[in-house]
């Protein structure tokens, strides 16, 4: 898109309308001598009406093999660590090995075609040249022309035929810069989350009291519903322990809560407000959020850690990290917290860090409320340990929803909320829930 305006497309758009000045001014000073320029105007477009659907139709093959080349890739980053576990190296190589030829062919196809319609260009602009001397210097003899005028049709011929030199060589790209502003309308369509509102939901101080009531899920019309009907409040600094099988649907409370989905049914509201009327930034600013799978960004640590609150400082930062564990590990580096995260080596840093990196990230954020998915996964028995130090020390200051399935981490939480299926099983006190591990009449707590 930048070279249609500001390289030699944008110059050929300029000059396209002066083409028939030019050639009016020929015909009146030289005669006869503008029907070589108008002749081979027309070759131009008969060839660019037989090459261009050429071209188009081998480069949309070309995009093609090229997408599912870097579809490919992807997949196999993804799962790398599959790939190598099953042996299975040699197969994929050479599928990679299939992908690249087909790819590589069609570049080359459209490469050809490509320098063929530019050769051709080249050659018509040099006839231009050749045709208009030849005949201007018969007439020229003949006392028809003089030699000024002869100099002066010959500039005319090239600037009447250099846009269409242009358009002819440059017309394949012409439809790839239309294909590339066709993809950047569809982009700039997508829905937003949420339409601008002139309500000041960013200046609301939020507590943490987080309501959810009679809230259904289902992600597609063919699974089961994930949540059906649940009710339950959390309060204001209370520590509320999520728990139940794979499946059950914990995840899908976090994920509600953050505004990621949106319930079938039901309403989740925050300090009374309606989520949904929260701008989705604003929402998620509020909530502090260790998920199950922790990833490293490309930049330092630092930088890693301090995407919670952008403002923070090398204090404050250290301060999250130590109640994360993970200060001295990070010191004991040769760069400390400079250390650089590159693309492509998060598969070699340890789960255990990644996931107190990920901890301390929400520890810095001064959020109402967190939530952390299987906070306590990857971590060694010492980490664990000072993590429950610092879930203690945080009991109290913020509302906190903890999804485990560790019963030593259920019973230091103040209540304890398992699903099963989608539905709430039991909801009470540590001490209600598991002591009464097969109960059917659970204990709901009022939606308010």
């Amino acid at each position: 898109m930048r070279e249609f305006f500001t390289g030699s497309i944008a110059t050929m758009v300029v000059d396209l309308p002066f083409v028939l000045i030019f050639l009016a001014v020929i015909a009146y000073i030289s005669g006869v001598l503008a029907l070589i320029p108008v002749v081979l105007a027309v070759i131009y477009f008969v060839l660019a009406y037989v090459i261009f659907p050429s071209i188009k139709e081998h480069s949309k093959q070309a995009g093609k093999t090229r997408s599912k080349r870097y579809a490919f890739l992807m997949e196999l980053m993804w799962w790398m660590r599959s790939v190598k576990q099953l042996g299975a190296e040699d197969i994929w190589i050479d599928r990679f090995r299939k992908l690249s030829a087909d790819s590589s062919m069609a570049n080359r196809r459209v490469a050809r075609l490509q320098n063929i319609s530019q050769n051709m260009s080249q050659t018509i602009m040099t006839a231009a040249g050749a045709l208009t001397l030849v005949v201007g210097v018969f007439k020229a003899m003949e006392g028809d022309l003089s030699l000024g005028a002869l100099i002066a049709t010959m500039m005319l011929v090239w600037r009447a035929l250099s846009p269409l030199q242009t358009l002819f060589g440059f017309g394949h790209r012409i439809e790839q810069m239309q294909q590339s502003l066709t993809n950047l309308i569809n982009t700039l369509q997508f829905p937003r989350e949420q339409e601008p509102t002139d309500a000041p939901t960013s200046s609301i101080d939020f507590t943490g009291q987080l309501t959810f009531n009679r809230v259904s899920m289902r992600y597609s019309a063919e699974t089961n519903p994930a949540l059906l009907g649940i009710s339950f409040s959390v309060y204001p600094g209370e520590l509320l322990a999520i728990a139940g099988d794979s499946g059950s649907g914990k995840t899908t409370t976090a994920k509600l809560a953050l505004g990621m989905y949106r319930p079938q049914a039901g309403t989740i509201t925050l300090d009374g407000i309606d989520i949904r009327q929260l701008r989705p930034i604003t929402l998620r600013q509020t909530f502090a959020y260790v998920p199950q799978r922790n990833h490293a960004f490309a930049g330092s640590i630092f930088d890693n850690i301090a995407l919670a609150d952008p403002t923070a400082s090398l204090k404050q930062v250290k301060e999250a990290c130590h109640m994360a564990g993970l200060l001295n590990t990070i010191e004991s580096l040769p760069n400390g917290f400079d250390t650089a995260f590159r693309e492509g080596l998060e598969a070699h840093v340890p789960q255990g860090f990644l996931r107190q990196m990920a901890l301390a990230r929400a520890f810095l954020r001064d959020a109402p409320v967190m939530i952390m998915d299987e906070p306590a996964s990857g971590l060694d028995e010492k980490d664990e340990q000072i993590f429950m130090e610092t879930l203690q020390q945080l009991r109290g200051t913020r509302t906190i929803l903890m999804i485990t399935q560790r019963p030593s981490h259920m019973r230091a939480c103040d209540r304890v909320l398992m699903l099963e299926a989608g539905q709430i099983k039991a909801f009470g006190s540590p001490d209600e829930v598991l002591g009464n591990p097969q109960s059917q009449t659970p204990k709901v707590a009022p939606a308010e």
